[in-house]
């Protein structure tokens, strides 16, 4: 028994080393003061999570760049800490695990077939919450020509979700090279759309018309020519959606909108220092649509911080912890209803509504990222929307260095890496009523 519990102390210093807790957290109540407390030798004082959160599973939602990869690079710690999360070979997770990113570019099913390969355990495309999956929540309300944005297959996401009437800034471009006098393209850009062959939306379908007019750009993910690009959608803004259209009065009808995946002005790649993000571009075509007319550009926001990804990412896990067998339909149907955000199709579509203050379904849900302006905000504005969310910050992305934790929004718990968290967090679970170790 004394070698046991011997045991249990080396594992709980192992881990504790490994992090640092928010002051305002603790004095929140957020997080339990039992690693300092254990160490010194007294006992940790109990946590309360709301009636009967013991006997509920927790959840785990993982940002992807600067947690589990940098770059291409798969981090060791992603490895060892989905061996834990896993069972049968890798086959089966043992709670409900979301991944929750700003990333984009490629389908739902495309990015888990691809965290399959990285990690080595099975990944659903049921399991992942892109920058752009509220995208799908727009399609009722959208008409006429849509322009999509950013590197990567995007018009595929785009028709896999059901957008019809589809054109890129190349696009744009390619009929009629003047529009971008410095691009690097134009040259060759005839015979490219010769060999491509196929309709030209502009020339041929007459997207971007007055009878065809633009009313909404879609930025999908990061766009890789910024030129082109912003000059693009400026001329769109600024024209009403109409290409060749031209006027910057302060007082003209907005009739674009504009829709960015993510707001994140950096992000953490193979690159040693940060990278400018999609945020980075956004506050670009802000600027230069203020400079020429002289009014703010009408957009929004999706992605981390904001409550769409986080109400679609909660809905996920509730489908899961059914398919897992680890909430009992019968027992939970009625709390459903105001414990998880709706259907998947409608969990997006809530972002206003009162979430209430219900008891959760889960004992916690662990989110874990590397951003504090996007990963620990997200998870903190969660919460306090009255979601069971345990903000907690790594150190192997935007996050790094000796700093304790990050000023402007402290996390819950800072981390080493996302091994030590998922260390971390499997204790707390398993420990949700508070015992002694003597």
């Amino acid at each position: 028994m004394a070698q046991s519990a011997s045991r249990q102390l080396h594992h709980l210093r192992k881990v504790c080393r490994a992090f640092r807790l928010s002051d305002k957290a603790e004095a929140a109540g957020a997080w339990p003061s039992w690693p300092l407390q254990l160490l010194h030798g007294s006992q940790p004082r109990a946590y309360i999570a709301g009636a009967g959160a013991s006997d509920r599973p927790p959840a785990f939602v993982f940002d992807i760049d600067g947690v589990l990869v940098r770059g291409n690079r798969v981090l060791d710690s992603a490895k060892r800490a989905f061996e834990r999360l896993y069972k049968d070979g890798g086959q089966t997770p043992r709670y409900p695990v979301c991944f929750l990113t700003n990333g984009g570019g490629v389908t739902e099913e495309q990015k888990a077939d691809e965290l399959s390969s990285w990690l080595g355990v099975h990944v659903k495309e049921n399991q992942v919450v892109l920058s752009h999956t509220p995208f799908k929540r727009l399609l009722p309300s959208l008409k006429g020509p849509v322009l999509v944005a950013g590197m990567g297959n995007v018009v595929e996401v785009a028709q896999h979700y059901g957008f019809k009437q589809l054109l890129t800034p190349l696009d744009v471009a390619r009929a009629d090279p003047s529009i971008a006098p410095f691009w690097k393209g134009r040259a060759g850009c005839a015979a490219d759309s010769a060999k491509e062959g196929g309709q030209c939306p502009v020339k041929d379908l007459g997207y971007g018309s007055e009878e065809k007019s633009i009313k909404t750009v879609l930025v999908f993910k990061d766009p890789s020519d910024w030129y082109v690009d912003l000059q693009v959608i400026t001329d769109i803004c600024v024209g009403g959606g109409v290409i060749g259209k031209w006027k910057p009065e302060a007082d003209a009808d907005q009739a674009v909108k504009v829709y960015f995946s993510n707001p994140d002005l950096l992000f953490a790649g193979e690159y040693p220092a940060p990278r400018l993000g999609q945020g980075a571009f956004a506050a670009a075509l802000r600027t230069l649509v203020r400079e020429v007319t002289g009014r703010e550009l009408n957009h929004e926001f999706m992605g981390k911080p904001n409550a769409a990804p986080y109400e679609l990412a909660e809905q996920l896990l509730c489908d899961q912890a059914m398919e897992l067998g680890l909430m009992d339909p019968q027992q939970y149907n009625a709390e459903q209803e105001e414990t998880c955000p709706g259907t998947t199709e409608q969990a997006g579509a809530r972002e206003h509504d009162s979430l209430g203050q219900s008891l959760s379904p889960f004992s916690a849900i662990y989110a874990v990222g590397d951003n504090p302006k996007a990963d620990i905000a997200g998870a903190l504005n969660a919460r306090a929307r009255g979601r069971p969310y345990v903000a907690m910050l790594v150190r192997t992305g935007v996050f790094s260095g000796e700093r304790a934790n990050d000023e402007e929004f402290p996390a819950d718990v800072v981390v080493d890496d996302v091994d030590a968290a998922v260390q971390a967090a499997l204790h707390r679970a398993r420990n949700m009523r508070w015992h002694s170790m003597r």
